[in-house]
């Protein structure tokens, strides 16, 4: 539960940010590994007005199927949207 809620706090501080707009998470589900992406919007600010001082996206997450299942909830009550996606590779 430490983990899910410390990525509530992360999502709600990225969803803050001035340099770029948290669109969505994306889940990608393979086997039983997910990988939690997050989508950006444009970028609509920079810092200090330097374009090459960009700051990064927010690095992908690692999680099991339970977290999965716990963070799901979480995500639409802070009205956050999310997709899944479950590529199977040959």
């Amino acid at each position: 539960m430490k983990k899910i809620d410390r990525l509530i706090r992360e999502i709600k501080r990225e969803q803050n940010r001035t340099d770029k707009l948290l669109r969505e998470i994306t889940f990608e589900i393979r086997d039983k590994q997910v990988i939690m992406f997050f989508n950006y919007e444009e970028t609509i600010d920079n810092i200090h007005d330097n374009p090459h001082a960009v700051k990064h996206n927010h690095d992908p997450e690692f999680l099991n199927l339970k977290e999965l299942d716990m963070l799901k909830p979480k995500l639409s009550e802070i009205g956050l949207p999310f997709t899944e996606r479950r590529d199977d590779f040959m």
